[in-house]
């Protein structure tokens, strides 16, 4: 679907990885045009003294807006990447969240991520079993396994 966001990885260096990120070191950045994925080219090629995380998108409000509960999956674009699953919120479910919003990244989003591709089809078959009977798709991008 041409309007799913790109998701540019990083994979943090171990002396820095653990908790809080995507199997304890990825942190994923939603990119949802590609003025944005300029911007946080320029943000990552920029010399700091100290560490920052690239998170200057993560509370940008979102601009795909959805009527449905949407689940993308990304393959991994090489071996020893993970398979990631983003999922959008329609704004019915992202009302219900509290102030501030800490759970939704850019108010919408909610990203999983797997070492294996039968641990997504595991998360996709409980995640649909809790939100009741629908159809599912697997919607991957182009060239993405």
């Amino acid at each position: 679907m041409p309007a799913l966001p790109d998701i540019l990885l990083v994979d943090i260096p171990s002396r820095f990885a653990g908790q809080g990120l995507a199997l304890d070191r990825y942190y994923p950045v939603i990119l949802e045009t590609v003025a944005e994925a300029s911007e946080l080219e320029a943000f990552l090629c920029e010399d700091r003294q100290v560490l920052i995380a690239p998170s200057l998108l993560d509370r940008r409000p979102s601009a795909f807006l959805v009527g449905d509960l949407t689940l993308a999956r990304y393959a991994p674009p090489a071996a020893g990447w993970p398979w990631l699953v983003l999922c959008c919120w329609p704004l019915a479910y992202t009302r219900m969240v509290p102030v501030p919003n800490d759970y939704l990244a850019r108010g919408s989003y909610t990203i999983e991520a797997f070492a294996e591709a039968e641990e997504v089809d595991a998360f996709e078959q409980q995640f649909f079993a809790g939100y009741g009977p629908c159809a599912s798709r697997t919607i991957s991008p182009a060239g993405n396994g």
